[in-house]
């Protein structure tokens, strides 16, 4: 026995169906209720209890005193729904002091190990590769109008806390809008806002956001499952959409934004490796490999469901890179440039610290094709000497590489 519910109160049947009285759920154990459904909990977080305060007066039902509380979280609401009205209408508040989510769920189970699967030739992508073409169903916006307020002082998830989160929400006439959202997180804050435009067939969508001093790597690791990118990030953006599908929703996306990184680290590659490579263009990605830099920056436009950017730039102990090109959503595809000047120093002579190595990065996105401009770059290199003197120098950083002939006159 898991589970005891208890009702005190009324109920009537006109003129609408309603409550009057209140509803209580103890549950003795949360962990051996997950252990009954096969879900083991790591921990038992202990006994766990629903109480609700029911009022109905007519077509109008009210909820008093709700409260969830737990050893590991606590939460209260409050709420109202007028189903006198054409739609109904509602309002409701919900508070949560704390919330440790992590307590209620079950450990994470390994992914399995998959054999790497064989490369396929590269080939064109189609104008709106991947994206769905099945219509939208908003029609649950139409269903009422009302107003939704959420607070929570300090939640728990994936072993992050996330502090002073505010949501404010409004629905009327099949518009959806996000007026306040904030929270803090991984030791940054998130501001933004969003609306949903459902009350014509082609849906209208706006979303801004600011984001201040997120630490990327706990943030990752805990909302996306990747720990490869480290640094504190900065970030704006402002964007629009209008579909009816998501195909028509990335094809007409638009909008700007800003992207700085600083005191950040790529884990798993080693820049300076890679282009001591770059001849054969072989990656390193040894887990242990790290690349640190500060600051990764720069600021993009989207038209049409193109992203473009003209201002990428990286600094390393390796390396400059400076980047420049597009990358086409609707049929998730690349074209952009790296421009890479390797740092003086650990074998680079000067001559070679100031060529700037042009890499094309074009394709689709799940098979990008990586393409150094050699003749470009080396052409860079004006010595009034013979060739003698700086192929050593080349063949130390960049082992591999077969100088054509003539370059230097």
């Amino acid at each position: 026995k898991h589970l005891t519910a208890s009702y005190q109160g009324t109920a009537q049947t006109a003129p609408a169906p309603g409550l009057n009285g209140t509803f209580d759920l103890p549950l003795p154990s949360v962990g051996a209720l997950f252990a009954w459904l096969n879900q083991p909990l790591a921990a038992d977080p202990g006994p766990l209890t629903l109480h609700l305060e029911t009022v109905s007066d007519g077509g109008k039902l009210t909820l008093r005193n709700a409260a969830l509380t737990g050893k590991a979280i606590k939460l209260t609401a409050q709420a109202s729904v007028d189903a006198t009205k054409t739609p109904p209408s509602f309002e409701a508040k919900i508070d949560i002091p704390q919330a440790d989510l992590d307590a209620y769920m079950p450990p994470a189970k390994p992914a399995p190990t998959a054999a790497p699967a064989a490369p396929a030739p590269s080939a064109p992508a189609p104008a709106t590769a991947g994206w769905s073409t099945v219509p939208y169903d908003f029609r649950v916006l139409g269903g009422a109008n009302g107003h939704l307020a959420i607070s929570a002082a300090k939640l728990r998830y994936h072993g992050q806390d996330i502090t002073d989160t505010a949501l404010d929400l409004t629905l009327g006439k099949r518009v959806l809008r996000l007026t306040k959202g904030d929270l803090h997180v991984a030791g940054g804050s998130i501001a933004g806002s969003f609306t949903l435009d459902a009350s014509a067939a082609a849906a209208k969508c706006q979303a801004q956001a600011d984001i201040l001093g997120l630490q990327l790597r706990p943030a990752l690791t805990a909302f996306a499952g990747s720990d490869r990118l480290a640094g504190r990030l900065a970030a704006t953006a402002d964007l629009t959409a209008t579909g009816a599908t998501q195909q028509q929703m990335i094809a007409s996306l638009a909008g700007a934004g800003t992207l700085r990184i600083t005191d950040g680290a790529i884990y798993g590659f080693d820049l300076a490796k890679s282009l001591h490579q770059i001849g054969s263009l072989r990656l390193a990605n040894a887990p242990t490999d790290k690349t640190d830099f500060t600051p990764l920056a720069g600021t993009y436009t989207i038209k049409a469901g193109v992203l473009a950017n003209n201002d990428l730039q990286l600094l390393s102990p390796a390396a400059t890179v400076s980047g420049s090109g597009t990358v086409s959503l609707p049929p998730r595809s690349l074209d952009y440039t790296l421009q890479t000047r390797l740092a003086p120093g650990q074998g680079v002579a000067a001559a070679l610290a100031a060529v700037a190595i042009p890499v094309q990065v074009t394709g689709p996105w799940s098979r990008p094709n990586v393409q150094a401009d050699w003749s470009a770059a080396l052409n860079q290199i004006k010595l009034p000497g013979d060739l003698g003197k700086v192929a050593p120098d080349i063949n130390k950083v960049l082992p591999g590489i077969k100088l054509p002939k003539g370059l230097f006159r």
